[in-house]
C-alpha cells in the first residue's frame, strides 16, 4: 500500500497504515468470486488496496439529521428481517460504532475516479441540488443525482463491476466509496425490474431504501438503494488495483 497513490490534493487526507490494513481486510473479507452480468471482463481473484483517504465533514450535518428522524420514527427500531443474512460489513459497522436498530450500515459504492473524489468532497448531492432543508419531510425524495437513486453494494466484488478508469485515461487506478448508509426500514425486492417497484414505494412513502436481492433467486448480489442522498455519507476513498494472478510458486 503507498500513499503516493493519492493525487497531491488529496494527500492530507490519507489514513494511516493500520487503517489501510483494516480496509484491506473488509475488502478481502467482502470479496466473492461470483459475477453478475454488470461485470465486463474478467473476474479478479483479489482487490488489492493501495491507498486510502478520509471524507472532511461536508455531508456530515445532513446524514445525522436523516440519522435523528429515523430513529425518533422508529423508537423501538426497524424491522430487519429483509436482512437476513446480515450484511457482509456487519463486524466492521460495528467497531465503528453504528445505528444497528436502524440498519445504519457500511456499504461500498463502485464508480470512476474523478466521480468518486467529487463524491468524497462534498456527497452525494449533485452541484445544482439546493442545500437541504432544515427538516427532511418523512415522503422520501427523489435523489437528484441518479434517477433510480444511490445503488451500493455490501460486497467489494460487486462495486467493483461498476469501478472504471475515467474516461481516456486507461492508466487512471480503480476506485470505490467506503460509505456509511441509513437503510431504516428496507423494501425487499427479488428480481431485476428495479425503477418501476422503486418509483411505487417512493410514490407511497412505504419504505426508507430498497433491498435488491438478487442473491437469493439466481445467487447474484445484494444491491441497495437509497432515495435520498442525506441517507448515505461518504467515509472513505479506496484506491486499489486488481489481481488477476496470484504469484507463482518457488520451487
Amino acid at each position: 500500500m503507498a500513499s503516493n497513490a493519492l493525487p497531491p490534493a488529496l494527500s492530507s487526507m490519507s489514513v494511516s497504515l493500520p487503517e489501510q490494513q483494516v480496509l484491506q481486510a473488509l475488502l478481502d473479507a467482502t470479496f466473492l468470486r461470483r459475477r453478475s452480468m454488470d461485470r465486463r471482463g474478467p473476474l479478479p481473484r483479489r482487490l488489492r488496496l493501495r491507498a486510502a483517504a478520509a471524507a472532511g465533514a461536508a455531508s456530515r450535518k445532513e446524514f445525522d439529521l436523516w440519522r435523528s428522524i429515523i430513529m425518533e420514527q422508529y423508537p423501538a427500531g426497524c424491522e430487519d428481517l429483509t436482512l437476513r443474512p446480515p450484511i457482509r460489513t456487519q463486524r466492521f459497522g460495528e467497531t465503528r460504532g453504528v445505528e444497528s436498530r436502524i440498519n445504519e450500515c457500511y456499504l461500498f459504492h463502485g464508480t470512476c475516479w474523478q466521480n468518486a473524489v467529487d463524491i468524497l468532497r462534498r456527497g452525494f448531492r449533485s452541484p445544482e441540488a439546493p442545500e437541504a432543508p432544515k427538516a427532511i419531510p418523512r415522503t422520501l425524495r427523489i435523489a437528484p443525482m441518479l434517477r433510480g437513486g444511490i445503488f451500493l453494494a455490501e460486497c467489494s466484488s460487486k462495486a467493483d463491476e461498476y469501478s472504471d478508469p475515467s474516461p481516456g485515461e486507461n492508466l487512471t487506478p480503480c476506485t470505490l466509496l467506503l460509505c456509511r448508509a441509513l437503510l431504516g426500514k428496507p423494501l425487499r425486492l427479488r428480481h431485476g425490474e428495479r425503477r418501476q417497484r422503486v418509483k411505487d414505494m417512493l410514490e407511497a412513502a412505504q419504505a426508507d431504501s430498497v433491498v435488491v436481492d438478487l442473491e437469493s433467486t439466481c445467487h447474484s448480489y445484494r444491491e441497495f438503494v437509497f432515495a435520498d442522498p442525506c441517507q448515505v455519507l461518504p467515509e472513505y476513498l479506496l484506491v486499489y488495483e486488481r489481481i488477476f494472478r496470484s504469484k507463482p510458486k518457488k520451487w
